[in-house]
């Protein structure tokens, strides 16, 4: 997907603003622009339950608040969750509040992730 701008005010903001037991292969965001206020994320704002395979996101992502993460922004959903993440890449900036990561942003209580061969570049 090239020049994707979401422009929001609003909590779980990204590519697929929520996704539960969702699996996500080679989802790439060439170009543009996220911006959110809590758990922003270029491929998912808010995880539960969730795989995401090879995705890569070169969109800048920027959370007004808590969560911002390049490829999921956060995983505080409400109840525990197994998220993983595997060859994954973010070549943007990410900016929020707190809950910041380059991959992979907020987690809440009872989150297991399994994250192997992911890239900041």
């Amino acid at each position: 997907i090239k020049n994707l701008v979401i422009n929001l005010s609003s909590d779980n903001v990204g590519l697929f603003g929520y996704a539960s037991g969702a699996t996500i292969k080679n989802g790439n965001i060439a170009s543009g622009s996220i911006t959110g206020a809590n758990y922003v994320g270029g491929i998912v704002g808010c995880a539960l339950d969730g795989t995401y395979l090879g995705a890569e996101n070169n969109a800048t992502i920027v959370a007004s608040g808590s969560g911002a993460g390049g490829i999921v922004g956060g995983a505080k959903c409400g109840t525990a969750g197994t998220i993983t993440e595997e060859n994954c890449v973010n070549h943007a900036s990410v900016t929020g509040e707190s809950g910041v990561g380059g991959i992979y942003g907020f987690s809440g209580d009872e989150i297991y992730a399994t994250i192997t061969k992911i890239y900041k570049r």
